[in-house]
Order: C-alpha cells, then sequence, then structure tokens
C-alpha cells in the first residue's frame, strides 16, 4: 500500500500510481488542477497539511475507518 503526497502539478505522475493520493493545496490556498480521482485533499498547506493528512490516514488504520476499513486484506499495509 502507498501513500503519495503532493502539492502541484509535478506530483501528478507521483499521485496517479499510489492507492492513496494525498493534495495538499498551495501556500495560497488553492489546490492545483490534478487530473487524479479519486483525491484527498488536506485541509492545510505546507508540512501542517502534510503532517495533519498522514496522522489521520495513521488514526484511521489504526482504527479501521476510512480507506483502510475498506480494505479487504490490512495485511497488505505495509508499517514500520
Amino acid at each position: 500500500m502507498a501513500i503519495g503526497l503532493g502539492d502541484s502539478l509535478n506530483d501528478e505522475p507521483l499521485l496517479a500510481n499510489v492507492e492513496i493520493p494525498v493534495q495538499i493545496p498551495g501556500p495560497d490556498g488553492y489546490f492545483a488542477k490534478l487530473a487524479v480521482q479519486p483525491l484527498i485533499r488536506a485541509k492545510a498547506p505546507g508540512s501542517r497539511g502534510w503532517g495533519a493528512a498522514v496522522m489521520t490516514l495513521l488514526d484511521d488504520w489504526e482504527n479501521e475507518r476510512g480507506f483502510f476499513g475498506r480494505c479487504k486484506n490490512h495485511s497488505e499495509v505495509a508499517h514500520g
């Protein structure tokens, strides 16, 4: 299982090739227009948005909510 985080058009190939793509807004709070779907959008720009998105995903994984609640085989999720 791969998570990708990015904030600009040059991150689109990365986000298109992971199971969990997360888009971070730019410093102005706006999102670049990406063709990647589905796409999780962080609530804040920069490291705050990155950190909050990662913590939310980890909490969801630990509690089997969100994306991870829909995973059929949790052993496929890499951790550590």
